[in-house]
């Protein structure tokens, strides 16, 4: 079921994906957004959930690596807490959700 949602980063930001994991598209849990806070900004963000049971680890340790580039933490610890609350993608202009097999959906 979940395989049915993808998110693209696009432009700048997605070519930061590629560089740091090795891919700019994801499996996401919906594609309707969720607002939550996020470290780092002091109002509620739009963001999507990756789907982390579609997710090999191999990629999800890549993820942790460019996470902690960018704001600190340990590697381990961020995948600890992807697993317990979920691992977000803001969501944004430059984010294209896909839905394949609409007719299951709409």
């Amino acid at each position: 079921m979940a395989r049915d949602f993808t998110a693209t980063i696009t432009g700048s930001r997605g070519a930061q994906w590629e560089r740091a994991v090795g891919q700019c598209t994801f499996f996401i849990r919906t594609p309707i957004p969720e607002r939550v806070m996020i470290e780092g900004f002091s109002e509620p963000q739009l963001v999507y959930f990756f789907d982390l049971a579609e997710m090999p680890r191999e990629t999800l340790e890549r993820i942790a690596a460019y996470l902690k580039w960018k704001g600190g933490g340990e590697v381990e610890e961020i995948i600890r807490a992807a697993e317990t609350i979920g691992l977000p993608i803001r969501a944004g202009d430059d984010v294209c959700i896909a839905i394949a097999n609409p007719q299951r959906w709409f």
